[in-house]
């Protein structure tokens, strides 16, 4: 009975929290792209002092493992306690006596949890650090940093777009 009353309301409910997670995915990948824009200069001189693509791509990978690895912890912790808030708003619609529903999370959403994680960092992650990685060291160091921060590129305006397109909808 509970599934076909609430069905539709929580695949209302999911798709909502998809569209949110995916404004701050754009969000979080135009503001990587724009600090990897910003650190063309710092990348430009590390690769001149002798630094390779690779370790570079590392570097800025490993800050995009870090970020989401946080944001995964943080939702799975937001989701254990939120599931507990919705099962007893869900039961005070319908039975006057306590009733025990259980919405916490299981391996299952954890393991779909750590797959966002990892396909995020995949997606919004590599793009600034090859972006990082393809400017020239010799052109990076002699640039000033506010020319590099000014300059933004046509991944950079499509991720706008994106967000501002997601956030209207």
């Amino acid at each position: 009975m509970l599934r076909t009353r609430f069905a539709k309301p929580l695949y209302v409910l999911l798709a909502i929290a998809g569209v949110v997670l995916l404004i701050a995915c754009v969000n979080l990948a135009s503001l990587m792209l724009a600090r990897a824009s910003a650190r063309r200069h710092e990348m430009g001189i590390r690769m001149a002092l002798g630094a390779s693509r690779s370790r570079l791509t590392r570097q800025v990978l490993t800050e995009s493992v870090t970020l989401s690895i946080a944001g995964a912890l943080g939702a799975f912790a937001f989701a254990w306690w939120s599931s507990r808030a919705l099962s007893d708003f869900i039961l005070s619609q319908i039975f006057i006596v306590p009733a025990e529903l259980n919405l916490a999370p299981d391996w299952r959403i954890l393991g779909f949890t750590a797959g966002a994680a990892i396909l995020t960092v995949i997606l919004f992650g590599w793009a600034p650090a090859w972006r990082a990685t393809r400017e020239d060291p010799n052109a990076a160091v002699q640039k000033n940093a506010r020319t590099i921060a000014r300059s933004s590129g046509a991944l950079g305006k499509a991720l706008i777009i994106a967000q501002v397109a997601l956030s209207l909808v």
